[in-house]
């Protein structure tokens, strides 16, 4: 059996006429890519056209020629595969896609009907296209379930506008760094892109507000991911403990999401990366090389330069001088996380470092953030962005070497979530305890040994 840690970065399957070969070529041409199309490799193996191969040997001859351009294909291939609509039938190329990025493209029957081509060189669809093709797609429909990894409807969708969502997905940011390793998700072809509302004037609301984020202010925290070595065990454990829904895409990469907006995401670290586990935290940004220059002005130092990822949009990574790791998005289509301020979404940030006013001075001078004083027994100074009614983070004295961010969980009630992340298989390291100015925190460990915490802001 081939190994699925190898082979195509992206499979796609689907119906007769759905356009996985129109929307592949495109996909690996964004994704800079090679493209193959396991039809194509059949006609080159057998020096017949697929009509003529079911004419003059029978559909039987053909599905054995399929089979072994499957596999074939899946072995040496390490870009973007189209399969023929029927190679999903045999039980061993269902096997063989087990575990890799699948996607099953969707059309419904009407729309099938109006694509041009439809039955050309078809035989199966020879006669009666409009009630055959229906019967194919309803008879396999959960072939193609059972294998895939994603679905992506292209009702009412050019192939170039099928490619650029899927593309969204398919990055894999590279510059990855010992230690830390900050990602950023793309945005999922189902995500309710644009239908957040957010006045484009308006600060962000009070602390403990709900909020929908159409585009995050600049210096804001945008968005968080998790890298981890089990990405199953963290689906299990914080979809159960927040509420989240995990969204799977293509490369691996998991968007979680609440109340149908994209909130964090997660990615499996590769063997060896364990000691990299952690959340990552990226703060908005309308221009990446700007922030470069000025986290090198400031002391800091690029990590991963400014890097397009796809259309989701840019991201780059830096090292501030105290050692913490952080990360900057420039987005496109993909905006961040959609909710914040409210329970099982970021609300409260927190910086650990031996040098408070050194952090001040530099994460002032890169994003323009103002630190004031905290109230008596908390953080030593908290943070706001620019043009933000509400601080968002507090920076802490720590010890040397250890500099970095906490990512803080709104719940509403914090003891009952402590209580319930234990019962999953989390640890209470810090229990729940005031923090002045802020609310009640606690600071937790996922069960693959990630730091987080909880907060319910006052």
């Amino acid at each position: 059996m081939s190994d699925p840690s190898n082979g195509p970065l992206v499979v796609l399957v689907g119906p007769m006429g759905v356009g996985k070969s129109t929307v592949g070529r495109l996909l690996a041409e964004r994704l800079g890519v090679r493209f193959r199309d396991t039809d194509d490799d059949i006609v080159a193996a057998e020096g017949r056209s697929v009509a003529e191969l079911f004419r003059d040997f029978g559909e039987a001859a053909f599905r054995a020629a399929e089979k072994r351009a499957v596999r074939r294909a899946l072995a040496e291939h390490n870009g973007v595969l189209a399969l023929g609509g029927g190679s999903v039938l045999d039980a061993g190329t269902r096997a063989l896609l087990a575990g890799r990025h699948v996607i099953h493209l969707t059309m419904g029957v009407e729309e099938a009907v109006r694509r041009p081509g439809l039955t050309a060189e078809r035989p199966l669809l020879a006669a009666d296209a409009r009630r055959r093709w229906r019967e194919l797609a309803q008879a396999r429909r959960h072939l193609y379930e059972e294998v895939a990894t994603a679905v992506v409807a292209t009702d009412g969708h050019t192939p170039e506008e099928v490619a650029e969502a899927i593309a969204v997905d398919e990055f894999t940011m590279k510059g990855r760094v010992p230690g830390r390793n900050p990602r950023v998700a793309g945005a999922g072809w189902s995500g309710r892109e644009g239908a957040a509302t957010l006045d484009e004037d308006r600060p962000l609301a009070t602390r403990g507000e709900p909020m929908k984020i159409s585009r995050h202010p600049a210096g804001a925290p945008c968005w968080a991911d998790l890298d981890t070595p089990d990405v199953d065990s963290a689906r299990e454990f914080y979809g159960s403990l927040f509420g989240w829904e995990a969204l799977q895409l293509p490369t691996g990469y998991v968007n979680f999401t609440l109340s149908g907006e994209k909130i964090v995401g997660a990615v499996r670290l590769r063997e060896g990366q364990e000691h990299s586990a952690g959340w990552s935290v990226y703060f908005m940004s309308d221009d990446l090389s700007a922030t470069s220059k000025a986290v090198e002005a400031a002391g800091g130092r690029v990590v991963s330069p400014p890097t397009k990822v796809s259309v989701a949009g840019s991201a780059a990574v830096y090292r501030a001088p105290d050692g913490a790791l952080f990360g900057a998005w420039e987005p496109d289509k993909h905006v961040g996380s959609g909710l914040v301020r409210e329970p099982g979404t970021p609300s409260w940030f927190g910086l650990s470092t031996p040098d408070t006013e050194g952090a001040k001075a530099f994460y002032g001078q890169v994003f323009g953030w103002t630190a004031a004083a905290a109230p008596a027994g908390g953080a030593a100074a908290h943070l706001t962005f620019v043009g933000g009614r509400a601080e968002f983070a507090g920076i802490t004295g720590g010890p040397e070497g250890a500099a970095g961010w906490t990512l803080h969980f709104g719940v509403e009630d914090i003891d009952g979530t402590a209580v319930a992340a234990a019962a999953l298989g989390g640890t209470v390291l810090t229990p729940p305890t005031e923090l002045p100015g802020v609310g009640r925190v606690a600071v937790l460990r996922d069960p693959a040994g990630v730091t987080f915490a909880l907060v319910q802001l006052a």
